[in-house]
């Protein structure tokens, strides 16, 4: 579905990920319901859905990161011993800069995903609760009030997202402003 389609920064995915399963988090409290059998299922949903969250980033930047070493790894094995054609001469320069490279422009990298992950985290819920495209787990919530409650929280930790008001350096302080909504 061209629709969808997007090349672009790689938080766009990542971010877009999270905030769904955020909102998600978000509305399960809505769900919960009086009894305590109902309130424990949605404990454990919202655990599962914060594990989610967890998970996305990690297996992402831990992904990422084995990809990054495999690549410069690699280049620094197959460096050819003689220069030839202009060709091979242009990917012996681009195998000299991937191997020499150190940690750091690579955690670096990751941390600049990051940014961009949170960003775009904070783009998409406004975007999702704001916009036409509103999503099924708010709108279930029939109880209008409470509805406005969720959107509010979502939409608050989002603008303090965007704004800086809420400096989330890594995935742990993410999953603790969540657990505070």
């Amino acid at each position: 579905d061209p629709e969808f389609a997007f090349v672009g920064p790689i938080g766009f995915d990542v971010g877009k990920i999270m905030a769904n399963l955020t909102m998600a988090y978000i509305a399960a409290s809505a769900r919960a319901g009086d009894s305590p059998e109902s309130k424990q299922k949605s404990d454990a949903q919202r655990a599962w859905l914060i594990d989610c969250i967890r998970d996305v980033w990690n297996g992402f930047a831990e992904g990422f990161d084995a990809q990054w070493k495999e690549v410069t790894a690699s280049a620094a094995k197959a460096r050819p011993e003689t220069e030839g054609s202009s060709s091979s001469r242009r990917s012996l320069i681009w195998d000299e800069v991937k191997v020499q490279m150190p940690d750091s422009v690579r955690e670096q990298f990751i941390h600049e995903v990051w940014e961009d992950t949170i960003g775009f985290f904070g783009c998409f819920t406004i975007r999702r609760i704001v916009g036409v495209a509103h999503i099924q787990d708010f709108e279930s919530i029939e109880d209008v009030k409470l509805r406005a409650a969720c959107e509010r929280k979502a939409l608050q930790l989002a603008m303090d997202m965007l704004l800086g008001k809420e400096e989330l350096r890594n995935i742990d302080e993410l999953v603790t402003a969540i657990k505070q909504l």
